[in-house]
């Protein structure tokens, strides 16, 4: 097996623990009684785990690319390899957790649409008609693309914070 094919598979490793990681944050959540809304409080636990882990993994990344630089647009792509797989691990189980783990989370979340429209002074025949058309576009799939979306663009966000701290240039040796 190439250098390559073995650090690719190192990313794909990394990127599917993640995944899995924050997939458990969320069934663990559930099972306490919080119902989960993309982009919530639980949003701030995966940022924690996005941390240690991509820190953490960055360490061996870098020991096996020692002959190279690990500059920042390395680390940054690093980073975003690592998120886009660990999103899709993410909605492949939120297309299942709301289909099947808690589809009552979908009641939850159009009750909070209702609550966020009487906020807003909304007509109750617009909050009416625009919480039915939200409600017929809510399903297991179309929160397995929000929780996609949300990881993607929360991620990439991340990455290029995260890619400042994690870079490394081989020291200069003169000789």
């Amino acid at each position: 097996m190439s250098d390559k094919n073995s650090i690719n598979n190192y990313i794909l490793q990394v990127g599917i623990v993640l995944g899995i990681a924050f997939s458990a944050v969320i069934y663990i959540a559930h099972t306490q009684g919080v119902s989960h809304v993309p982009g919530d409080n639980l949003a701030w636990i995966n940022i924690i785990i996005f941390t240690f882990l991509v820190s953490a993994s960055a360490r061996q990344y870098r020991e096996m690319v020692e002959r190279e630089a690990f500059t920042y647009k390395r680390a940054f792509l690093y980073t975003t390899k690592i998120n886009v797989i660990s999103a899709f691990v993410l909605a492949v189980f939120g297309y299942f957790y709301y289909n099947t783990i808690a589809p009552n989370d979908l009641q939850d979340i159009l009750i909070q649409v209702e609550n966020a429209f009487k906020q807003m002074n909304i007509s109750p025949e617009q909050s009416k008609l625009m919480l039915q058309l939200y409600s017929e576009s809510l399903s297991g799939g179309t929160m397995a693309f929000v929780m996609f979306v949300f990881q993607i663009a929360g991620g990439a966000l991340f990455s290029l914070l995260l890619a400042n701290s994690i870079k490394w240039r081989k020291p200069l040796i003169i000789s």
